[in-house]
């Protein structure tokens, strides 16, 4: 069975942590051995950190969204957050950065919520996931100023340019590809992730929210991600197992996962049966 790992959902979102058993359960018949479920309020970043520590399959991260940030935090909501972000489980800092696409927040309460990210990141140690819409040189620019390179983090959900993914590489970030790279119309997309080097690429759903192109108008969930998988690896001229083995290591390897031993793609180049880390 290929292995995967999902590296952002939102499991506390309402249409998924209802059933979450069962949500689980069809993520590990699919062979999504782990999954990074993302906290995007004090509440939720609490869930997330818990749900971590209760089942070995599930790693959190935890952030206030960019746009958001039109609505300050208090203090103490900043507090819960330094203390989530030491964790042992809570693996990333984020979702956070900056996003243009709708303006919803207001560009200077962007820029402070990202840089108190930024900082809270790095106290930690622990890498950053980085939303980023219609804003990518924006976002690098301060990313640069404020965490010297190389950064470490993901660009969640890239939407970017293959100048673009080029300009996040050379920080030393990853790219992490959701269901749009295999939506129809997204060329410039699919041309990113061909410039990416294989080492620098993860896969994710973003569930509940954009289904891969099967499943459009539906809801989300973990268990999707190989068919991602399958369309990033169609746009790099690799095969589903060749992909999904890079991805795995890829991850664990970006957010330092612990991870039992997870059986390998039949046709893995490494002739190895299994990882174990």
């Amino acid at each position: 069975m290929i292995s995967l790992i999902d590296t952002h959902c939102h499991l506390d979102d309402t249409r998924l942590a209802p059933e979450l058993d069962a949500v689980l359960a069809r993520m590990r018949a699919t062979g999504v051995v782990a999954a990074v479920t993302v906290g995007t309020d004090p509440s939720g970043c609490r869930w997330s950190a818990d749900l971590a520590e209760a089942r070995p399959e599930i790693f959190a991260a935890v952030g206030f969204p960019p746009q958001e940030a039109g609505d300050p935090r208090p203090e103490s909501d900043w507090e819960t957050l330094t203390a989530l972000a030491i964790r042992p489980r809570v693996v990333a800092i984020g979702e956070t950065g900056l996003d243009w696409h709708r303006d919803r927040a207001p560009r200077d309460a962007q820029r402070a919520r990202f840089a108190r990210h930024i900082s809270i990141a790095r106290a930690a140690g622990k890498p950053l996931v980085i939303h980023c819409r219609e804003a990518h040189a924006d976002c690098l620019d301060q990313l640069r100023a404020e965490w010297p390179p190389p950064v470490s983090g993901v660009m969640h959900c890239f939407s970017g340019n293959a100048d673009d993914a080029r300009a996040a590489l050379d920080l030393g970030l990853y790219l992490s590809f959701a269901a749009p790279v295999g939506y129809p119309g997204s060329t410039a997309l699919r041309e990113a992730a061909r410039v990416a080097p294989a080492d620098r690429i993860v896969v994710e759903t973003d569930a509940p929210w954009l289904p891969p192109q099967s499943r459009r108008g539906r809801r989300n969930e973990p268990a999707f991600v190989a068919e991602t998988a399958a369309a990033l690896a169609a746009a790099r001229g690799m095969t589903a197992g060749a992909l999904a083995e890079i991805t795995t290591q890829n991850a664990i390897a970006l957010f330092r996962l612990t991870v039992s031993r997870i059986p390998l793609a039949p046709d893995s180049a490494s002739g190895n049966e299994s990882i174990l880390v």
